[in-house]
């Protein structure tokens, strides 16, 4: 019987808990983030209407530890204009925001105008409606970002910043070598020439239904382009296909269209598809049939 006591108290106080640190419980998470019990280095903290996520670390942690990993989640009032400061103050300390997640699913942001604080190193806000976002302001830090279809976004990034840079309706990295995320979608996109690789997990909602890869092209990652509407990807190159990872494809529509250069192309793009998650897709060298039923 004591047993079964203790286990019952143990049970109430974690309830307690749970629901004193997120102020809110599992079923109301679409309009409020749901959070879980600190455990004595994690800490999930609501601060002048923002969430934050600590992650606190101790001196044998390889990151410096005046820029722990303190995580932006969306604050509760409704405003048109989100700053998000640069430094946030917690157990008498002050930490640098380093990194800005949006999670409010099924839930539309009201943010028009949005101000990424000075230390950001990502910004992620690939599974939340924020159609209403029309400019997105980024400092010299963030070296990624991570956004569905807004073709009615601008993003100012800063000059300074060394990292991305925004060309054709799309973040990539500075060299051009890596495209990060399709914001301006269209129904026919061109990935720049020099683009490497294809490296975003956003999707591209019910827009892009062809893709154009370069010849440069060397690599799709995992999800690149799961779950869009996709009828037409052509390949330019003539060597040799992308390499192209699994997921990458993932619940995209039945018989996607692969146009490639040539049969050496169309045979290693055969190879590559496998595990991609594509469904019944075709290979086809100019207007020839080579493979269907790929999988």
């Amino acid at each position: 019987m004591k047993i079964k006591n203790i286990l019952k108290t143990a049970i109430f106080l974690s309830v307690i808990c749970v629901t004193i640190l997120t102020g809110s419980i599992v079923g109301n998470a679409t309009n409020e983030p749901a959070y879980w019990c600190d455990d004595g280095n994690h800490y999930n903290v609501k601060i002048k209407d923002i969430y934050y996520d600590f992650i606190l670390k101790d001196e044998n942690n390889d990151l410096n530890k005046t820029n722990y990993n303190v995580t932006a989640v969306y604050p509760n009032k409704k405003t048109k204009t989100l700053k998000i400061p640069a430094k946030v103050k917690f157990n008498n300390k002050k930490y640098k925001v380093s990194g800005i997640s949006f999670f409010a699913y099924d839930y539309t942001l009201p943010f028009e105008t949005i101000y990424l604080p000075s230390y950001a190193t990502i910004f992620q806000a690939d599974s939340v409606r924020i159609k209403k976002l029309k400019k997105l302001y980024v400092p010299k830090t963030v070296e990624k970002i991570e956004l569905s279809n807004m073709p009615k976004l601008k993003i100012i990034i800063d000059k300074e910043n060394p990292y991305i840079k925004m060309k054709n309706g799309a973040v990539y990295s500075k060299d051009g070598k890596v495209m990060y995320t399709l914001i301006n979608n269209k129904k026919i996109y061109k990935i720049s020439n020099g683009t490497e690789t294809i490296s975003f997990n956003n999707e591209l909602d019910d827009t892009v239904e062809k893709i154009i890869l370069p010849s440069s092209a060397e690599k799709i990652t995992e999800n690149g382009f799961s779950a869009c509407v996709l009828l037409v990807v052509r390949l330019n190159m003539e060597k040799e296909s992308p390499i192209i990872e699994d997921t990458a494809f993932k619940n995209t529509k039945n018989g996607i269209k692969f146009y490639v250069k040539n049969q050496i192309v169309a045979d290693q793009l055969k190879e590559q598809l496998k595990g991609s998650g594509v469904r019944n897709a075709k290979i086809l060298v100019g207007k020839k049939v080579v493979y269907k039923n790929v999988k």
